[in-house]
């Protein structure tokens, strides 16, 4: 399926798209009157953009340095909390996990890409039209916390003597977690970056976002995992039973409502009331 998807958007936005560059024109155009500009001792002095400036302008702008961490945060969390996530659904039950197939769990997340790509494409005649950048945010956020917390609750709920009909609570559940992951909002996250910043310090603050939601995902990974590991393993942990296993899951869970904390502050028109 993935491999159709693939090959069907080349098609459209390579092999038959537009030969033309329409930003050939525009952009000649503008590089001729910026050297007339600077010829005729014209051409308006701008400070320096770079990595120290960019770093500046984010940390004094309150909003926004709340917007990249929840960035970094949310996208870290997804990561990891599918990390052990899938470790805890296909363990066997007798190891303190849900048993479910490999196949299983691929079908699960590609039925849950459908309703993901539906809302992407009607996001932007929602927000802002309908509703505003952080409410939106803060609505994925509160029912991704839930989804989270929802995956070792279902071993608690489904137990062996209520068949394998009980096993669908665990895959609507597994269902609302692919489905409630942080891709729904970054884009409008990486909008009101873009819109916020200097045009000239739009490329380091994408670096910036890029490179810190990588690192935070490894730090992440590398926290919990081994986490969820000793909570359904180590004797100190399992004298918690049943509650062990909701300590690495509790964690992540955490720290997206801490990401609706941050976001809680509200916008100024200066910049962009968002």
């Amino acid at each position: 399926f993935y491999m159709i998807v693939m090959g069907l958007f080349f098609v459209f936005f390579y092999v038959l798209g537009p030969r033309q560059n329409v930003f050939e024109e525009h952009t000649t155009k503008d590089y001729e009157e910026a050297l007339k500009l600077e010829a005729d001792g014209e051409a308006p002095r701008k400070e320096k953009m770079g990595w120290t400036a960019t770093f500046r302008f984010c940390y004094d702008n309150p909003d926004l340095r709340s917007l990249i961490i929840v960035y970094l945060l949310t996208n870290g969390v997804f990561k990891a909390a599918n990390n052990i996530t899938t470790f805890f659904l296909r363990s066997a039950v007798d190891k303190e996990g849900m048993g479910i197939p490999k196949s299983t769990l691929s079908t699960i997340s590609l039925l849950a890409s459908v309703p993901c790509v539906a809302i992407l494409m009607a996001l932007p005649s929602i927000v802002p039209a309908r509703l505003h950048y952080k409410p939106y945010i803060n609505f994925i956020l509160v029912f991704f916390a839930a989804a989270i917390l929802s995956i070792p609750l279902m071993k608690d709920i489904i137990r062996p003597q209520n068949g394998s009909g009980g096993i669908w609570l665990a895959y609507i559940a597994v269902c609302i977690f692919y489905c409630t992951n942080p891709k729904l909002f970054s884009p409008t996250i990486n909008y009101l970056i873009g819109k916020t910043v200097d045009k000239d310090m739009r490329s380091y603050a994408n670096a910036v976002t890029y490179i810190g939601s990588n690192v935070s995902s490894a730090v992440l990974v590398q926290i919990s995992s081994p986490l969820y590991s000793l909570s359904v393993s180590s004797n100190f942990f399992l004298k918690l039973k049943p509650f062990n296993k909701y300590v690495p899951f509790s964690l992540l869970a955490g720290l997206v409502v801490l990401s609706v904390f941050m976001l809680r502050r509200k916008g100024s028109e200066k910049n962009g009331g968002f």
